[in-house]
């Protein structure tokens, strides 16, 4: 088969996933976007003007120098230009989702209509043309045609609608549909994304034991490095990366569903296990939960209670992970019951007495404390 009709067949392919020709997001993505111009931000917009037919300024401008370049500020395909009007010489490029970014007043086009675009890609020069006071870019995004502020895409919260971990719903769905799951799973993850990071892509836990082994969980999902990349495919050279884990949200979240099933079959058996409680909730009896992630928390002790020290706390997560790295069980509680009349055992329930011997916990302490 001639070489140009597979890669033909490889670039449709990759675009049904979402990605351009050289495996990067295209549209739909989420946490901040580049910034075109690395300048300080000049008109904002909304501002009250003589800007535009509505009064209004519609973007958001980056005075710099003629000649400076202006980067895409993320993946997606160019999908209209120009060289006349008050935009002067500008490009539009689409990432989907009804999202899009325009870039006006350029001096030089370094793209063309259809061409692919990634994230901080080159793609014009700061230019003077149109109506302008002096050379500068002017940035809008558009959202189903309408201009909105692009300071919330810039700054990490504008990548769709909601807040925390729901607003990344989109990316989970690309997600779940790249690695082959029902779209249904979406609230489960969206829960664990949540329990995880709290929605933050750029999370870091500076805390746990793959932080103290130097591998500290990040980004959405918290993955290690180690398992983004063994399991991030052709995802892994993504970035933004922070500790050698990518913090692109469908890059994080993408790896982390195909470890997760890799491990533990499927991703509801993998995102249902006990975690933190970050947000609240009710530990089931006799499971160990991390408390205070975020900071201090107020703890209602029901009996019977256990609180242990940060000594012992540490001595218990160091030997959880060397008995997950061996593929060992579980914590299993044995219980005795006692039925007492006085000092006398009986049968008949009249007042019991019910000893808990948890004995990985005990070895749990005796081989961290050791370690």
């Amino acid at each position: 088969m001639p070489g140009k009709t597979l890669t033909g067949m490889k670039d449709k392919a990759l675009g049904l996933l979402g990605f351009d020709s050289s495996g990067n997001p295209v549209g739909g993505g989420g946490g901040a976007c580049t910034k075109p111009v690395d300048v300080p931000y000049g008109t904002p917009f909304g501002k009250r003007g003589s800007m535009g037919s509505s009064g209004r300024h519609t973007g958001l401008d980056f005075p710099a120098a003629i000649g400076t370049a202006i980067k895409a500020v993320a993946g997606g395909r160019v999908s209209s230009s120009g060289s006349t009007g008050p935009y002067g010489i500008h490009v539009t490029a689409d990432h989907g989702g009804g999202l899009s970014s325009l870039y006006a007043h350029m001096s030089q086009m370094l793209t063309a209509v259809g061409a692919p675009v990634s994230a901080g890609q080159a793609i014009g020069r700061v230019g003077d043309t149109g109506n302008v006071t002096g050379p500068h870019l002017h940035l809008e995004a558009r959202r189903n045609g309408v201009a909105v502020d692009p300071m919330p895409f810039l700054t990490g919260t504008g990548s769709g609608g909601g807040s925390g971990a729901e607003r990344w719903r989109g990316v989970v769905r690309q997600a779940l549909q790249m690695t082959g799951n029902p779209a249904q799973y979406a609230d489960l993850t969206l829960r664990r994304m949540n329990q995880e990071s709290g929605g933050n892509p750029n999370a870091v836990n500076n805390w746990d034991i793959n932080a103290k082994n130097g591998t500290p969980s990040v980004g959405l999902m918290q993955v290690i490095r180690p398992t983004f990349e063994a399991w991030a495919g052709h995802m892994r050279g993504v970035g933004p990366k922070l500790f050698g884990v990518s913090t692109n949200p469908l890059a994080n979240v993408y790896s982390s569903m195909r470890y997760a099933m890799s491990r533990y079959g499927s991703l509801p058996t993998a995102y249902n296990r006990p975690g933190g409680y970050a947000n609240g909730g009710f530990p089931d009896v006799g499971e160990l939960a991390w408390v205070g992630e975020n900071g201090p928390e107020l703890v209602r002790f029901l009996h019977p209670t256990r609180v242990h020290s940060n000594s012992d706390s540490a001595a218990m997560v160091r030997q959880a992970a060397s008995l997950q790295a061996s593929g060992g069980r579980p914590t299993q509680l044995r219980a005795y019951v006692h039925v007492y009349v006085g000092d006398r055992e009986i049968t008949d329930i009249v007042r019991t007495e019910i000893s808990v011997y948890d004995a990985d916990l005990a070895s749990a302490l005796t081989y961290g404390r050791n370690s």
